[in-house]
């Protein structure tokens, strides 16, 4: 199956929630199959990533891919949408 995301990548969030987990900059990129400074470009927004690196960061964060990309909100913060709202967790 694969999953193409239809918002943007949202390095804050990755940042936020990569460092919520105490999960290393170095693990992640390694797992993600990135060189520790591309996953710093895209934490800073910098770089854009792939779906696929966006589908393997999201699975590391055990996140789901919602929860860190954005639909031209700026300002960090993953937002449920009308299908989320109110399910179970």
């Amino acid at each position: 199956m694969t999953y193409e995301p239809t918002g943007r990548q949202n390095g804050a969030a990755i940042k936020a929630i990569r460092k919520k987990d105490r999960r290393s900059l170095a693990d992640v990129a390694q797992y993600a199959g990135l060189h520790p400074q591309a996953l710093v470009n895209i934490e800073n927004n910098s770089r854009p990533a792939s779906a696929e690196v966006i589908v393997k960061i999201a699975e590391i964060l055990d996140v789901p891919v919602a929860a860190i990309t954005r639909d031209g909100t700026d300002d960090g913060v993953a937002r449920e949408t009308p299908e989320t709202q109110g399910a179970a967790a």
